[in-house]
């Protein structure tokens, strides 16, 4: 389900022969370009059936849209924290190599063990010593919020771990070590709440909710990161955010205070990982699309708000260090490739860039979407096949769809700009597919019962194959 090509940034000779390699294995590309095609033909047919039967059938109206059933938030939360906590301990008994790539093999006993990433020892110790972020340098200058967060939980949380034996109980003696771990295990239970929700207020039926939060729970990206000191699990909670966040525009038409106050927001987490872009990126997007000339102020409103942590930031470190370093640009080359490109060869090399970075973001979008494309296709087949009505959405629908589309495109788009060579950093796509592929699930639920049998048996064949794989497979480990 996952590729193994490893991270690998613009400019290095590695990622050279690797986008030299990419560009001319034809078959590297076609046969994402293949997913992509069909994936697009059998959407593309739904539309068109729907139409058809529409005009058959005369105008569409809202009434076989059924009340939404009562939501309840605690119970939802703690279900999801169960099913997280579920998953996390179910992934710690994958098989294990003695000497993963960039990560330390950890075993609990002779059946369990997870890695430990290579990264995780500087988040470890800026967890203790929180101020050597301000040194010139840094690689982690540019995360301020993740590590005072580590750092707040290493302080509460730590001795607590410590004192009980759960440190020590899961391989380690750095106190620090669980309060990271938790903030991996409340990433993702957030995540796994926004998304039930999310695919609630659309009618999915229960069953397909599970279905689809355990394939976010148990997959290739929190298998090796969640046990570990790290990021990743950003990935996992962006594009839902993003997605609750443009519903939220959609519906509720927010002013310029209540929009900068949520770009003041998402400026904060923006501290934390650098993918909320996307968000940023999507809530422009549905501002312009949707209120017309009123939607550049709103835009450029939440757009200043959200700029403002980070400016303030660099202004700190300047103060403090001399200088703002930022790894991901200095070393990853995110989003300024094409100038370095430009500047290092002119329009040759930008133009050899260019296309490496198509080719791999194709093979990316293949090797982490792939299940989720295959998922759409099947279920917008059986849609067809049945007559599944798709056109007669509620207001609240339109307000998820298509955010969750805008949603997926930003999550390439940002997968193409960073310009490296990591198959995990496309998961941001995935939750987005995810939502429309329980949009498709709930409406084969209300067609018939031979239609529900069919959305029960795609999903739950596709779920159980995706997480039997998972857990039964060695790597990845990073």
């Amino acid at each position: 389900m996952f590729g193994r090509i490893f991270v690998c940034p613009y400019g290095q000779r590695p990622c050279r022969q690797l986008g030299s390699a990419l560009r001319h294995g034809w078959s590297q590309a076609t046969l994402p370009a293949t997913v992509v095609v069909l994936g697009a033909a059998a959407l593309g047919l739904v539309w068109w059936w729907d139409r058809r039967a529409g005009a058959v059938a005369g105008p569409e109206t809202d009434v076989d849209i059924a009340p939404v059933r009562r939501w309840r938030p605690l119970a939802a939360v703690l279900a999801g924290l169960a099913g997280v906590l579920a998953g996390a301990h179910l992934m710690l008994f994958a098989p294990m190599v003695d000497d993963p790539f960039c990560a330390t093999a950890t075993r609990l006993n002779e059946a369990m063990a997870y890695p430990l990433n290579c990264d995780s020892a500087a988040f470890l110790q800026l967890a203790h010593h929180p101020t050597e972020i301000l040194q010139p340098n840094d690689a982690r200058q540019s995360r301020p919020g993740y590590i005072a967060l580590g750092a707040t939980l290493t302080r509460v949380v730590g001795p607590v771990a410590n004192a009980t034996g759960l440190t020590r109980w899961y391989g380690q003696t750095d106190s620090a070590y669980l309060p990271l771990v938790l903030i991996n295990v409340l990433l993702v239970t957030i995540a796994v709440t926004l998304l039930a929700w999310l695919l609630h207020r659309l009618h999915t039926p229960r069953w397909a909710i599970v279905a689809l939060c355990a394939m976010v729970v148990v997959n290739d990206v929190t298998k090796p990161f969640m046990w570990t000191p790290h990021q990743q699990m950003f990935a996992l909670l962006v594009p839902v955010l993003t997605i609750t966040l443009g519903r939220w525009v959609m519906l509720a038409r927010p002013g310029w205070p209540a929009l900068a106050l949520a770009g003041l927001g998402v400026g904060v987490v923006s501290l934390c990982y650098g993918s909320v872009l996307i968000t940023v990126g999507a809530v422009t997007l549905i501002l312009l699309g949707t209120r017309r000339w009123r939607g550049a102020p709103l835009a450029a409103a939440f757009g200043a708000a959200f700029a403002l942590p980070t400016v303030s930031w660099i202004v700190i470190c300047d103060a403090v260090a001399g200088s703002y370093y930022n790894y991901e640009i200095a070393v990853y080359h995110e989003f300024v490739w094409p100038k370095d490109a430009w500047h290092e060869g002119g329009l040759h090399t930008l133009r050899v860039w260019v296309h490496t970075m198509n080719v791999k973001t194709a093979r990316e979008l293949f090797s982490i979407g792939g299940t989720a494309l295959a998922l759409l296709v099947l279920l917008a087949a059986a849609a067809v096949l049945f007559r599944a009505r798709l056109g007669a959405m509620s207001p609240e629908h339109r307000a998820i769809l298509i955010p969750a589309g805008v949603t997926a495109v930003g999550a390439v788009a940002f997968c193409w700009g960073i310009g490296i060579f990591a198959d995990r950093l496309m998961y941001h796509l995935v939750p987005a597919l995810f939502v429309l592929a329980g949009w498709l699930a709930g409406r084969l639920h209300r067609t018939n019962w031979r239609s529900r049998l069919a959305a029960m048996l795609i999903l739950g064949s596709i779920t159980a194959a995706a997480v039997t794989t998972t857990l039964t497979q060695h790597g990845p480990y990073s």
